[in-house]
């Protein structure tokens, strides 16, 4: 009797050790997946940032260069009729509202108290008491992870959004930037082949 309980007790003893062994693991592979999750997630916001990051200077090097041809358009159209002045520059300002609105948009998303990320430390992993056994860190490690990972999204949900609107907005500044400049290429052709007043005086008749 006594080494029947034995056995069974040694039996037990080492299936709940292969249980652990076990669980351990499913906890190994869950907590591995989420950090390959916030690792994803991570990447992404490195990708949206670096995509802004690229459109704010490209606002800014069309900026620059429409800045530089304002004195020569300002010159250019005063020998246009007044409405073709009036759309002209109401052209033009739409189109630097449309990059103001892009540049508003994109650097938005690096105000840090709007778009911050959740960050664990030793404090976060402590919160519920010192772990004891290695399935109490790894159980406490993936409630952490599973709390942080969904906001993260929800935060590059956010800025790739607001990317794509500032997307929108300079691709709209620029495709009226070329309205407005083959307007007034046409416009100025046809007023530099429009013959003048002495010259209509002179190929007048006798």
């Amino acid at each position: 009797m006594a080494r029947s309980k034995a056995g069974k007790s040694v039996k037990q003893d080492s299936s709940k050790k292969e249980r652990r062994a076990e669980q351990r693991e499913i906890l190994l592979a869950e907590v591995d997946f989420l950090r390959h999750q916030l690792a994803d997630e991570e990447r992404r916001r490195e990708t949206i940032e670096g995509k802004t990051g690229q459109l704010l200077g490209q606002v800014s090097i069309v900026i620059s260069i429409v800045a530089l041809f304002i004195p020569l358009l300002s010159d250019e159209l005063n020998v246009f009729p007044l409405w073709q002045k009036i759309l002209a520059v109401t052209l033009f300002v739409v189109v630097v509202i449309a990059f103001i609105i892009s540049i508003w948009i994109a650097s938005t998303t690096w105000i840090i108290n709007k778009y911050g990320y959740l960050r664990a430390d030793l404090e976060d992993f402590y919160r519920c008491g010192k772990p004891r056994h290695q399935e109490d860190f790894l159980n406490q490690h993936k409630s952490l992870l599973t709390e942080m990972i969904p906001q993260h999204v929800t935060v590059n949900n956010l800025k790739g959004t607001k990317l794509i609107s500032a997307g929108i907005a300079f691709r709209l500044g620029i495709l009226l930037l070329g309205i407005l400049s083959v307007l007034l290429s046409i416009a100025l052709t046809v007023d530099s082949n429009r013959p003048t007043m002495i010259e209509t005086i002179n190929t007048t008749p006798y």
